[in-house]
């Protein structure tokens, strides 16, 4: 009973916090690990959505892949520790396998995760499924991510600047009170 009160509070986090911001930055770049190693970039686009380019080296089954990814971010608990999914396309270079040559291939990849920002660092795990044709038939293959990532470009918090023009100590002019009307000439 104490999990399903649990879960259903969790259900109400996301869907409460469905129209919030979720990411706390505008561009930001990276490595990435998770059966092979690579490099990631990540660019705000919209204000929820990001998008995503991953580059991996090679691993057991490709020589290397290019992914591009549009993610949904929902916050959680706070701008900084949010939920993503999202898809995208991308290219994998399979590896020789018997007698056929290395070949290039298109894939579909789809991604959820968890994501959690402090300061300049950015951290989140994924998993990632990845739909592939391998020279005659079509695969399938789980992986999962984890990625920290240097925000380069941070985002700009509203509510924060709205607090500094609020309560900024404004200079008062020395020119004309604000009683005082200006005369006609």
């Amino acid at each position: 009973m104490k999990n399903l009160m649990w879960f259903f509070i969790f259900l109400f986090m996301i869907f409460f916090n469905s129209g919030l911001s979720g990411q706390k930055y505008d561009f930001a770049g990276g490595l990435r690990w998770g059966g092979n190693f690579g490099f990631t970039l990540s660019e705000r686009i919209v204000n929820n959505i990001t998008l995503e380019q991953n580059l991996n080296a090679e691993d057991e089954k490709f020589n290397y892949s290019v992914l591009l990814m549009a993610r949904h971010h929902k916050r959680l608990l706070t701008n900084r520790f949010n939920w993503f999914y999202g898809g995208g396309a991308g290219i994998l270079n399979l590896k020789e396998k018997n007698n056929f040559p290395s070949k290039n291939t298109l894939a579909i990849g789809l991604q959820t995760g968890l994501e959690f920002t402090v300061g300049r660092v950015s951290i989140s795990g994924a998993l990632e499924p990845l739909f592939y044709s391998d020279r005659s038939d079509f695969r399938f293959n789980m992986g999962q991510v984890i990625s920290a990532k240097y925000v380069i470009i941070k985002r700009k918090s509203e509510w924060k600047e709205n607090l500094k023009d609020r309560f900024s100590k404004k200079k008062k002019s020395k020119k004309d009170p604000w009683w005082k009307f200006k005369k006609k000439k």
